[in-house]
């Protein structure tokens, strides 16, 4: 009971990061919808989609497809563990590059992404500071990209 191992990380930080993610999406938002890289399939931080609109499209073009006597395959992939592999720079690199996304934004989301650290108190006790995974961070209190 007393090793601090033993504890998960509490921190009440994740209202502040709230309400910076609904700023931050207010500004970035209307910007990247009118990208021309914007693909318009996707559907996360779009008013009117979600995953039941996405799903709905997929099974409406099987349908299609279907009652045209064609032939479709549904290749579907777990790729939840995949955010753990994205590269940050990469990641701020086609921000820029794709998005035009720059100057202090681009700086803001470098510096939230890049050397995140955490460790664990509990009284006097704590364990060493720890680099933090990003999408540990990001996706926990977040609706990711």
């Amino acid at each position: 009971m007393n090793n601090p191992a033993n504890y998960f990380p509490v921190t009440n930080l994740w209202i502040f990061s709230k309400v910076l993610e609904k700023l931050a999406l207010e500004r970035l938002r209307p910007h990247v919808l009118s990208s021309v890289n914007f693909n318009r399939f996707q559907s996360a931080y779009r008013p009117g989609y979600s995953t039941e609109t996405a799903l709905l499209k997929v099974v409406n073009d099987i349908e299609h497809l279907a009652d045209e006597g064609k032939c479709s395959v549904l290749l579907a992939l777990d790729i939840s563990a995949a955010f753990d592999a994205v590269d940050q720079s990469v990641l701020c690199k086609r921000a820029q590059v794709e998005f035009g996304v720059n100057g202090t934004a681009l700086d803001w989301l470098q510096s939230f992404v890049t050397d995140r650290s955490q460790y664990i108190a509990v009284g006097n006790e704590h364990l060493e500071t720890a680099k933090a995974p990003f999408w540990d961070h990001f996706c926990s209190h977040y609706t990711c990209l």
